[in-house]
């Protein structure tokens, strides 16, 4: 039990580099909102695609995925069919490209909720104490999915930012999220027995 504690450690470890690629992306998005519309598709394609591929890596991960880690097979399926699909119907496209990626992050955030409220469901039925937090991280990023996918502040914040400021937000739930499973590893596991 002891090597699967550890291994399930180490892969929240490795869950927190995702969390901080996603604030690199943000933060990208942010004060890079001079450049070229293909390169913002470009690594906007790529974010969502390595974050897929991470989840589906994660899910084949030495015996915990299909235990643990298994909604991550369907949430790294989706992530690598949103990000393929951004960069070979957005990289030639100039209509809205910027709306459309907004609509396409926020869908990506939609399908981490789910997951994130996966996990509460599964931890408030087995009084696991991380349930709240973990849930509320969920809600939270449902929300910044939803305001991305409708934008209600286009007035006021150009998409860019605002896809910037939710990668962050994002980035940095994740990380959280990836700290308590570290923390809490040996007790998680118990409940997925």
């Amino acid at each position: 039990m002891n090597k699967v504690i550890k291994r399930m450690e180490n892969l929240m470890i490795v869950s927190l580099s995702l969390a901080l690629i996603s604030v690199i992306v943000g933060l990208i998005y942010i004060i890079g909102n001079k450049f070229q519309l293909t390169t913002t598709v470009v690594i906007s394609s790529a974010f969502i695609t390595i974050s897929g591929l991470f989840y589906i890596i994660r899910y084949l991960y030495d015996g915990l995925g299909k235990k643990v880690f298994a909604i991550d097979l369907i949430v790294g399926v989706i992530g690598v069919i949103l990000g393929i699909f951004t960069y070979v119907y957005l990289y030639d496209n100039s209509l809205k490209v910027l709306d459309t990626i907004g609509v396409i992050l926020g869908v990506w955030f939609l399908v981490l909720a789910i997951e994130k409220l996966y996990y509460g469901i599964k931890f408030a039925t087995s009084n696991e104490e991380t349930a709240p937090l973990i849930t509320f991280i969920g809600i939270l990023i449902f929300i910044m999915g939803l305001l991305l996918i409708f934008n209600p502040f286009s007035t006021f914040m150009l998409i860019t930012r605002l896809m910037g400021l939710f990668t962050i937000c994002a980035g940095l739930l994740d990380g959280m999220t990836s700290m308590l499973f570290r923390r809490r590893a040996k007790e998680i596991l118990k409940l997925f027995k």
